[in-house]
């Protein structure tokens, strides 16, 4: 039986470990290009390559870090393609939403989760505003200051003109009588329900605003804060 002989098969621009194959150790028979019977290291750590040195007389344990890496100053991710440590500045550790890197892993970033969590009780203040509203064409709603004002108007004089609050009364068969008290319930109604928000959503940031970053319990104290909140 002839002797067999392992050739190992290696990149020939990074020179890593690709594959070994099993062959007859004819004499005279080449073995492949880019390949050596230099034996493997007997193990090869997680995390890292063999890569045969330029003198192909021994097997380095390179460091592996190719793949999905992340900016340590922005998180953006991008793809790594070189072997060895990775660069200044890069971490293969993926950042979470509201975190910063410390210099050494990625952290809590208090700065980042106020400003998150002010934005998130600007959406649920609009949110709110717009349940109020959305049920009124913008058209409609442009009109509420006239509307309002020739109502109160006309309650305080019924002689004042009304132009406005009058067309609209006629084009639904009533009268300023009818129309003008109901349009006054409705705008005090509105302005109860707006001021009510609106200080709500002031009170909500002004306590944002007076937090303390370096708070141990930072983190749970911004959750706290919530526009459903009593």
């Amino acid at each position: 039986m002839p002797t067999q002989q392992t050739n190992h098969h290696y990149d020939r621009k990074s020179r890593e470990h690709l594959s070994s194959t099993r062959m007859a150790a004819d004499e005279g028979l080449l073995a492949p290009a880019f390949s050596t019977t230099l034996a493997l290291p007997a193990t090869i750590p997680a995390g890292k390559v063999a890569v045969l040195n330029d003198a192909g007389d021994a097997w380095l344990l390179v460091e592996d870090f190719r793949g999905e890496v992340f900016d340590t100053v922005n998180g953006v991710k991008s793809i790594h393609t070189e072997l060895g440590a990775l660069p200044e500045g890069l971490t293969h550790l993926p950042p979470g939403e509201l975190e910063s890197w410390d210099g050494s892993a990625w952290a809590f970033d208090s700065a980042k989760a106020i400003a998150a969590h002010t934005a998130a009780l600007e959406r649920a203040y609009h949110t709110a505003i717009a349940a109020i509203t959305s049920a009124y064409p913008a058209s409609e709603r442009e009109t509420w200051s006239i509307q309002e004002a020739e109502a109160r108007a006309w309650t305080a004089d019924n002689s004042v003109a009304t132009p406005f609050i009058s067309a609209l009364a006629t084009a639904r068969g009533l009268t300023v009588a009818d129309l003008a008290p109901s349009i006054i319930i409705k705008a005090d109604a509105f302005k109860a329900l707006s001021a009510e928000l609106i200080g709500k959503r002031k009170k909500l940031l002004d306590a944002l605003a007076q937090l303390d970053p370096a708070s141990k319990t930072i983190e749970a104290d911004i959750a706290a804060i919530t526009f459903n909140q009593v």
